[in-house]
């Protein structure tokens, strides 16, 4: 598992709406705290016995997919829909393009946060 994703543009996909102005504070905010996602990163590498197959999601990318979980009060089903729908949501989580996680992978990564 990778922390962050460096490649990734720090700007979200601007949408004239409350939501894209409240989604581009939090994210402001995480950037300016690094320290969370080495906490994510510990939580998702403490059981983390291989390294093969594809790359997964970034600490950081597991870390903003719970946090828009909550934000949204939304079941897995409906999480795993929009992050593949909405390119706010997926600029938010910092996802790269073919990233499309599935409501199984959420699940087990978000309930690896302790």
């Amino acid at each position: 598992a990778q922390k962050n994703n460096p490649q990734f543009s720090i700007e979200l996909h601007y949408v004239p709406h409350d939501i894209c102005t409240q989604l581009s504070g939090i994210s402001q905010w995480l950037d300016a705290h690094p320290e969370f996602n080495e906490w994510i990163y510990e939580n998702l590498s403490s059981g983390d016995k291989q390294d093969t197959g594809r790359s997964g999601l970034s600490a950081e990318s597991v870390l903003r997919v719970a946090l828009l979980k909550k934000y949204l009060n939304c079941d897995y089903d409906y999480l795993s829909f929009v992050l593949m729908d909405s390119l706010l949501f997926r600029d938010f989580c910092r996802l790269e393009a073919n990233q499309r996680p599935r409501r199984s992978s959420l699940h087990g990564l978000i309930s690896l946060i302790t």
